[in-house]
């Protein structure tokens, strides 16, 4: 039986083990990793205040055009042109589901007859395949 986690639990501890991470991996400063804790504590990550954005902005232009999700992986910019369409997305979603493998692994997963079937997802055919977003 195919199952699917949830894949954000609570923003309150998504951030503090985000921000955790990107500094205990050299990706932030101290100065930035104290900024984003007293910022973005109770913020939530898809909609932060302007002080958490502002932070988060500072974070992002840390670590450049590695991923801060996929640290060991190319950089962003060496992945795909998609990428592209990520630079104009906003900070907070800017690296969320950019990884080639995850979308498409995600995709062909999605669109199993056997998992939507235990999804009880809408089985009539559709005119075009399940993607990420």
């Amino acid at each position: 039986m195919e199952q699917l986690g949830n894949p954000l639990l609570d923003d309150y501890y998504d951030n503090i083990g985000s921000h955790e991470y990107w500094w205990n991996h050299g990706l932030i400063s101290e100065s930035t990793y104290k900024e984003l804790k007293r910022s973005c504590s109770n913020d939530t990550f898809l909609f932060p205040k302007d002080g958490c954005n502002n932070a988060l902005s500072g974070a992002y232009e840390e670590f450049g055009n590695i991923n801060p999700y996929n640290i060991y992986g190319p950089p962003c910019n060496a992945i795909s042109t998609s990428n592209h369409r990520l630079a104009q997305l906003p900070l907070p979603w800017r690296f969320r589901g950019n990884d080639e493998c995850v979308v498409k692994y995600t995709r062909r997963y999605m669109n199993n007859r056997r998992v939507q079937k235990a999804l009880h997802a809408h089985l009539t055919p559709l005119r075009h395949p399940w993607t990420t977003c």
